[in-house]
């Protein structure tokens, strides 16, 4: 306002000049002319006048408006330029009257209020207000702006269509020259991205400490299952009475569902890498089912049909069971009241009905059919469009994180299947999974192995810091006819086995203890017999195990808890690998790494 005073009073001046200037000039010029002495009164002003013009406008024109012009059109440009600007802000902005009412919003009002700009001129912003704030919340917001002039900070507005989200709002009140408040500018910047960001990061770092607690809670909980399970089987040698046998069974069986659950914590968590191997897929879905059950409201019916042919899929099965936990979780969650139905069924069928699958040369012409069916709400096509999609989600804010089909879809293909979902409004829901079976020899259910005996008096050296493990694996080993050194530590192993080395001939250990460690403490004993064969038994993730080892087809790496019926044919195969080699077939057998956990 300064500079344009400034200017003002340079070009009133300049004209006053001009004109002077001119008018001297004019009559001076008029009093040499003798023609003006005959003229009347009216007639000399006249002439005048004109004279003063002619001899005024080039001044005025070069001095005054064309510099004028030119700061005009300046001005003009830069209006347009912010007009522009405020027009194409990445933030909304809305200008409003002293009294609250809406006089301009701009583009990225409308794209993010879902407001029109028709909509929204002329009315108050209470437009905007959500039922995130109570009355105090916005009297503080007024009552700060009133006094400061200005007010800033986090707050829920309310869309077109009735949703509340969060943004960063300024808003600054404009004073007239009086002092009086004349009008307001506010700018909002939409947090919603950024905050489903931060829930995201925090849903991660809450993964990461959970997936931490659970490698720490699995090897101890896997202890005490490997040692339930090793005494329920030196229990079961000794008992005949029929009822007896069967509540030890049911003992097993439930221990073989609790270290069931602690692999699919570990997987959750991510602190299990992918282990596949050939699996009869049916078993695999049947457990996941009773699992998903548990979490279910007694109204809620679920209905299995499983075929009872035995369907070889070569996959992690703690990969497919999270897929069908997911999916049956899902339409759990979109039930609504009266109908409260989820058929899972698993069958067989051609694979040329699923042309999208892709190509596998160890795969058969079948596939094997798994269909997930709810009674449900169902999906529009708009968000169908979108169901696969990582972070995008149809649930409560809070309900869901978005990555649960995405998974289930990443999963599906990475074992060279396909998924896909059929849905309309009010008709439910149902997804359709289709993965290869598997060409060659079928699963070979452990529980069907049997116990391998010793066939000659061999001395094993068992190491594990757990006194349970210790005394429950000697006792197993001893009953099959095996001589058993044992030691607390790496330390203590290392120590038996300079006194004994000419008579071990196999090594089992634990991988975590303290002292010295398994790893460590093997490489030690394979330095005076590079040969000796080793088993690794291991309540944690089993990725990195292997890497310490000098001789790979040497170690065999077993998760606890693990059957007796694998562990004897494991420790058979290493101390007679001649008698084993024609046994080994297929990626279930390969020797680098078992994934033998209970009920696999």
């Amino acid at each position: 306002m300064k500079k344009l005073s400034a200017v003002h009073i340079r070009y009133s001046l300049t004209l006053i000049a001009i004109v002077s200037i001119s008018e001297y000039i004019t009559m001076e010029l008029l009093g040499y002319i003798p023609l003006m002495q005959h003229l009347s009164r009216e007639a000399a002003s006249i002439a005048d006048s004109l004279l003063l013009i002619m001899m005024a406008a080039g001044p005025i024109y070069f001095f005054i408006l064309k510099p004028v012009m030119s700061i005009s059109k300046t001005y003009q440009h830069r209006l347009e330029y912010l007009t522009g600007a405020l027009e194409d802000a990445g933030d909304a902005i809305i200008l409003m009257q002293e009294n609250g009412n809406i006089t301009y919003v701009n583009r990225a009002f409308t794209t993010i209020s879902g407001y029109s700009p028709d909509e929204a001129v002329g009315r108050h912003f209470t437009m905007l207000k959500s039922d995130k704030h109570n009355y105090g919340f916005y009297q503080m917001l007024i009552r700060t702006l009133m006094t400061t002039g200005r007010w800033q900070g986090e707050i829920f507005s309310r869309r077109k269509n009735g949703e509340a989200y969060p943004h960063l709002l300024h808003v600054k009140s404009i004073r007239d020259s009086d002092g009086n408040i004349s009008s307001y500018i506010a700018n909002m910047s939409d947090m919603s991205q950024a905050k489903q960001q931060e829930e995201l990061l925090r849903q991660a770092r809450k993964m990461e400490t959970v997936g931490t607690l659970v490698g720490g809670v699995s090897h101890n909980f896997n202890n005490l299952l490997a040692g339930i399970i090793g005494k329920l089987y030196m229990a079961k040698k000794n008992i005949s009475h029929p009822q007896t046998l069967i509540h030890l069974q049911d003992i097993e069986a439930l221990a073989n569902d609790a270290a069931m659950i602690i692999r699919q914590l570990l997987a959750f968590s991510h602190a299990s890498p992918q282990q596949k191997q050939n699996m009869d897929i049916v078993q695999v879905l049947k457990n996941a089912a009773k699992t998903a059950q548990l979490g279910m409201r007694e109204d809620i019916v679920l209905t299995t049909h499983f075929t009872s042919e035995a369907l070889t899929v070569y996959c992690d099965p703690v990969e497919i069971q999270q897929v069908l936990i997911n999916l049956i979780n899902n339409a759990r969650d979109a039930l609504g009241p009266t109908r409260r139905n989820i058929l899972v069924s698993v069958d067989k069928k051609e694979r040329y009905h699923y042309p999208a699958m892709p190509a596998c040369h160890t795969s058969t012409p079948e596939v094997v059919y798994i269909v997930v069916e709810d009674t449900g709400s169902g999906i529009n096509d708009a968000d169908i469009a979108h169901i696969f999609d990582p972070f995008f989600t149809t649930k409560k804010a809070g309900s869901g994180t978005g990555l649960g089909l995405s998974s289930a879809k990443g999963i599906v293909e990475m074992h060279g299947g396909l998924i896909r979902v059929n849905s309309s409004p009010g008709n439910g829901t149902k997804f359709e999974i289709c993965l290869p079976l598997m060409s060659g020899q079928a699963f070979e259910a452990e529980q069907t192995l049997q116990v391998m005996p010793a066939s000659k008096k061999k001395m094993l050296l068992l190491i594990d810091d757990s006194e349970i493990i210790r005394t429950t694996l000697s006792q197993l080993l001893h009953s099959l006819g095996y001589k058993v050194l044992s030691a607390k530590n790496g330390r203590k192993g290392v120590k038996q086995f300079y006194e004994h080395s000419d008579q071990i001939g196999l090594i089992i250990s634990d991988v975590i203890m303290p002292v010295l460690d398994g790893p460590s403490a093997v490489a030690l004993m394979r330095e005076i017999r590079p040969e000796i064969p080793v088993i690794f038994l291991t309540g944690y993730e089993t990725n990195n195990i292997v890497e310490h080892t000098r001789d790979d087809h040497l170690t065999v790496v077993i998760e606890k808890p693990c059957s007796i019926a694998t562990l004897s044919r494991t420790v058979h195969s290493l101390l007679h690998p001649d008698e084993s080699a024609a046994e080994t077939t297929g990626p279930a057998t390969n020797r680098k790494q078992l994934n033998l956990a209970i009920g696999y």
